[in-house]
């Protein structure tokens, strides 16, 4: 069953003079294309990341994978690809796989590895606990773990 747009609302195509990679951000990979087409939506608008080549999945590094209290753990986030800005959503979950929302943030980075301070509270759980990096060009998904002693 096909969905009527709203009157003046139907689909658009973006012609490019060479394929580029291009990704509809909150929606799916259109892949190496010369052209894409999008399907508005009202009142919001429609992102296109066009990139020489394909973005990567983000990737965790960490010298030390253990933390003490009130110590600021580091991280080193790789996100392999062309150049140019990148959003990342990082979210946490702690010992009992809950959402740790005061740990969450939007990053954007510029740099194709960045690092990351985690400032770890005093009165943080102990434990093992999981930051995912979600990049918000992509969807694609990368997590590292660590563990507060």
């Amino acid at each position: 069953m096909a969905v009527a747009l709203p009157e003046g609302l139907e689909p658009v195509t973006a012609r490019l003079p060479v394929a580029k990679h291009v990704f509809a951000i909150g929606d799916r990979q259109a892949g190496n294309v010369e052209q894409v087409t999008v399907r508005p939506r009202p009142w919001r608008p429609v992102f296109l990341v066009v990139a020489d080549g394909s973005l990567e999945a983000p990737a965790f590094s960490s010298p030390k994978a253990t933390a003490t209290r009130g110590q600021i753990l580091q991280f080193g986030i790789d996100v392999p690809g062309p150049a140019g800005l990148r959003a990342l959503k990082l979210r946490m979950t702690g010992p009992a796989g809950e959402d740790a929302p005061w740990f969450a943030r939007t990053l954007i980075i510029e740099k194709s590895q960045t690092q990351l301070d985690l400032p770890i509270a005093y009165n943080e759980r102990k434990g093992n606990w999981k930051i995912t990096a979600t990049d918000l060009y992509t969807g694609s998904v990368g997590s590292a773990g660590f563990s507060v002693e």
